[in-house]
């Protein structure tokens, strides 16, 4: 049988990955706001809040005031992922979405992009009429709940450490409505550990336990004015116990595409000639308002009683 390659086939396979990708990969990417990249890094334009004046008498002259304005710079990068191939039959098999390697690109596309995501939550972002020009931190003193629901610090609080809790959820809806956030279109990114906390947390039988169970099982999407992503791409901060979850507003954080994933199928005759499942992508991600991101820390260690 013949082991010839076709363009076509390297052609449906990439469509066919791509498609999935964009039903079965990044679990944040539809969360955020994406942007379209030209060059390495891309800007956003933010326009600040303003106030009315009272007009005093009449026929008197009008006063002006700037409005706050400024630009967030975002950079992307370049990732790969490339595979050989020894067994023929598995390679014309790839266009099957059921396909072994087909499905892993997809989920290590997905956990990448993910990951640069969550990386960009609380990571310095870049401000100014050109890149580079000033830095802004993550604000640790109003946007982020460290140990309990109550104590907000830059992370050497002395508060009671504490798991995930209803109380720390609704502190950090309370920070995003006091910052003017939209109601709609907010997202809490959870770890599994965490949820199972939340859950331990809720009554058994009552209404709480029940959103919290059907959360957990895919069910349920929305609970305290939050859509609910549950994600092992949260990482561990403070200690190894300590997971950083975050509650956000899809306006608050971009995500930036110079490359969409593209992909390549090739002979190695280096390689035996076993066939080489090449992948990469160009991408990128950065806070674009300080307001609209909550830092909300959990003990994984411990479950709430």
């Amino acid at each position: 049988m013949s082991t010839f390659i076709s363009n076509h086939f390297i052609q449906q396979w990439g469509d066919n990955i791509r498609l999935l990708s964009q039903q079965m990969g990044s679990k944040l990417a539809g969360t955020v706001e994406k942007e379209t990249v030209n060059g390495e890094a891309y800007s956003t334009e933010q326009v600040g809040s303003v106030d009315f004046a009272p007009i005093v008498g009449r026929n008197g002259d009008t006063t002006h005031s700037d409005t706050p304005h400024y630009r967030r710079w975002g950079v992307t990068a370049p990732f790969f992922k490339s595979s050989l191939i020894d067994k023929q039959d598995l390679v014309r098999t790839l266009n099957d979405p059921t396909n072994k390697y087909t499905q892993a690109f997809i989920a290590g596309a997905g956990r990448k992009i993910d990951d640069v995501i969550v990386a960009a939550m609380t990571a310095t972002a870049y401000t100014g009429k050109q890149f580079g020009s000033l830095t802004t931190a993550f604000d640790t003193t109003n946007n982020l709940l460290y140990k309990d629901a109550t104590l907000i610090s830059n992370g050497t609080g002395s508060g009671t450490a504490q798991p995930l809790t209803t109380e720390k959820i609704i502190r950090a809806r309370e920070i995003l409505r006091n910052n003017d956030v939209p109601e709609e279109d907010c997202f809490i990114a959870v770890h599994p550990k965490c949820m199972s906390a939340l859950l331990a947390e809720t009554k058994v039988g009552s209404a709480d336990y029940n959103a919290v169970r059907a959360l957990q099982a895919g069910e349920l999407k929305m609970w305290l004015g939050f859509n609910f992503v549950i994600t092992t791409r949260i990482t561990a901060v403070v200690s190894a116990n300590i997971y950083r979850n975050y509650a956000y507003h899809r306006a608050g954080m971009s995500y930036g595409v110079a490359q969409d994933p593209t992909f390549e199928i090739t002979r190695e005759s280096t390689k035996h000639f076993s066939t080489q499942v090449y992948a990469r992508m160009d991408i990128g991600s950065t806070r674009l308002e300080e307001t609209k991101v909550v830092a909300i820390d959990a003990d994984v260690s411990i479950r709430a009683t």
